[in-house]
């Protein structure tokens, strides 16, 4: 079993940035929109090190996409999953390329399998976001079209990245009866100025830890 690389998602501020980069993430990914743009990654980024910066984008083209990257020095972009193949091309030549897929209750699993496989050259890794519409480890667990079978047959042939609600104890079973290239961990709006309680994310963390120590 392979160690997962983790991306922090919706990094949104300096306390979230410092947490994620001390407990050694691959990813610190920014979602830019109307409220959060390329001079707050820039800024966030001078505080960090040791870690690649990511920012996912949703409708953006890919000459903004491409600008707002290079402004913010980012190694990584995070396109939608119906970013347009060409553009995407395009992009795949300065930056990685990350592809999130929107998981649904109803999600027929041969038609995400055939997804992932026309885009394989051009994306690093493939993001299967269960978060969205409220899918979680027992959802998996229930024998639905994507269940724990045909992620680990998916996981064996493609590098997927799993973003799905989990507690530590569930952890061992979802990485070693899938091992996928990664998980997918959610930062969050702060308490305060500079403060937020990271409690539940250091029992995960400090769970993945033991496990490959």
């Amino acid at each position: 079993m392979q160690k997962p690389e983790i991306i922090a998602g919706e990094i949104q501020n300096l306390t979230d940035a410092r947490y994620f980069a001390a407990r050694e993430v691959s990813y610190l990914s920014f979602r830019f929109d109307d409220h959060f743009g390329a001079q707050q990654a820039a800024a966030i980024r001078e505080w960090v090190d040791g870690v690649q910066m990511m920012g996912a984008f949703d409708f953006q083209s890919a000459t903004e996409i491409h600008e707002i990257a290079t402004f913010a020095g980012l190694h990584a972009i995070e396109t939608g999953m119906f970013f347009d193949p060409e553009e995407a091309s395009r992009l795949a030549q300065d930056f990685q390329l990350f592809r999130r897929m929107i998981v649904e209750h109803n999600s027929d699993a041969d038609e995400l399998r055939d997804n992932i496989h026309a885009t394989t050259h051009l994306y690093r890794g493939f993001i299967l976001d269960f978060r969205k519409n409220n899918l979680n480890f027992a959802h998996l667990e229930a024998g639905n079209s994507l269940n724990l079978d045909f992620l680990a047959a998916l996981a064996a042939e493609a590098p997927i990245f799993l973003s799905i609600d989990i507690q530590p104890g569930e952890i061992n079973t979802l990485l070693q009866r899938i091992e996928p290239r990664g998980l997918e961990l959610i930062g969050g709006a702060e308490e305060k100025t500079g403060f937020k309680s990271f409690d539940e994310l250091d029992l995960l963390l400090d769970h993945l830890e033991e496990l490959f120590d």
